[in-house]
């Protein structure tokens, strides 16, 4: 990369002040322009001023075509014993604290030095990292990558133009299921039809055993000259559309529409509640007198 080239860069980086993680600023300059890893080198300054700090402490100077970005993060100097690289003092106050600093400094600066290729190569697998979930992301309703199907265990044969809208819906489940109305306002927008839910009750037969008289509850498990009791169980009646004639095949065939149905019913209503499946048949020709069209008693009308 040309040294004009990274002094524009250099410009427009010392002008970020948010606090980013220099993987995400380094992967966006990457796809922004030519860049590349070779021509940043990444410096880590321990987490002392961290709290108050960027990530990016500052952009350093330009050398031999080479961005410098000074880290505010531990490195491998700042994890290992100080006694590596630091000799004990012997000098018993015979020199000045200014010089003993400016000793340790220099020290420390060497040392830093002689991590910097390995902390290079660390951040270098944190930036692929970082490239790699962005291709996830924006690959997030490519059903070719079949990582999310298998993620949520879904069946990859309902159809497709429904699974992808799907996809997009069960990260927010656990704000969904429950809300009848926004339940509904989300099968509208996968179908494209309208929907109707409303919870309905069937009463079922229950036959009343012969039980001990101690067990016996009036009201409850006993009753006076009834034999069979029953009890209200609670379903949902889903309406789906109207659904135009010629349309219908497509909801009921082996891997139709009403296939992904049952799968969307699975994730956003209660398992223990059944539910009913009504489809709304539009039916475009009915009964007319026209000369041009003859109706046919038993084909095309009844009586």
């Amino acid at each position: 990369m040309t040294s004009a080239q990274l002094e524009q860069i250099f410009e427009e980086l010392v002008q970020v002040y948010d606090n980013v993680k220099a993987e995400v600023i380094v992967a966006e300059l990457q796809k922004t322009t030519n860049i590349s890893q070779e021509d940043i080198i990444i410096n880590n300054q321990s987490t002392f001023r961290r709290s108050h700090r960027r990530d990016i402490i500052n952009i350093g100077s330009i050398d031999d075509n080479i961005l410098n970005l000074n880290l505010s993060r531990n490195g491998l100097y700042d994890h290992l014993p100080e006694g590596l690289f630091h000799a004990k003092d012997t000098t018993k106050g015979r020199v000045s604290f200014p010089d003993l600093r400016k000793s340790y400094k220099k020290e420390e600066k060497e040392a830093r030095h002689f991590f910097s290729p390995l902390e290079n190569e660390f951040f270098n697998q944190k930036l692929e990292i970082e490239n790699n979930e962005r291709d996830l992301f924006n690959n997030f309703l490519n059903l070719d990558d079949k990582f999310l199907i298998d993620f949520w265990k879904i069946d990859d044969t309902i159809p497709k133009k429904y699974l992808s809208k799907l996809i997009k819906l069960l990260p927010f489940a656990y704000k969904i299921a429950g809300d009848l109305e926004l339940t509904k306002k989300c099968l509208e927008e996968i179908l494209d039809k309208n929907v109707k839910i409303t919870k309905k009750y069937s009463p079922n037969p229950v036959e009343l055993r012969n039980l001990n008289k101690d067990d016996n509850c009036l009201g409850t498990s006993f009753t006076l000259s009834k034999k069979t009791d029953y009890i209200s169980q609670p379903y949902y009646n889903v309406e789906i559309g109207p659904i135009d004639e010629e349309n219908v095949e497509d909801y009921i065939k082996e891997d139709g529409v009403l296939k992904f149905v049952n799968v969307f019913y699975d994730y956003f209503f209660p398992i223990e509640v059944q539910i009913k499946t009504k489809l709304n048949v539009s039916y475009k020709n009915g009964f007319l007198l026209r000369k041009d069209y003859e109706p046919i008693i038993g084909l095309t009308t009844v009586i």
